[in-house]
């Protein structure tokens, strides 16, 4: 995932990760529209309570690109997240081995 510009700690680390990975299942782009599905994406998955920020995001999309919210959401609730995988296992998987976690 390229080289990191500062050290960051693990949970950073494994958050983002997961994140981006999602990026590679979905194709769903790193600019602004991309991330706004993967918001709605992860949203729509059941991501962790404890995840506010997420959901905020989420609302926050739905005011201004309701379709767009809306279709990745549902797309999302026919699959599963990738939260509750572990990060090691995650690692040592290739991204057609990891979308069997996510189908």
């Amino acid at each position: 995932f390229g080289k990191k510009l500062c050290p960051m700690p693990m949970f950073l680390q494994k958050l983002f990760f997961k994140h981006d990975t999602h990026h590679m299942i979905t194709g769903y782009g790193t600019g602004v529209l991309g991330e706004a599905k993967i918001i709605c994406w992860e949203v729509g998955a059941g991501a962790p309570w404890w995840n506010a920020e997420l959901y905020l995001k989420f609302l926050f999309v739905c005011l201004f690109s309701p379709s767009l919210a809306m279709d990745a959401f549902k797309l999302r609730r026919t699959q599963h997240c990738l939260s509750e995988v572990e990060y090691k296992l995650l690692r040592t998987k290739m991204v057609d081995e990891v979308e069997h976690f996510v189908n």
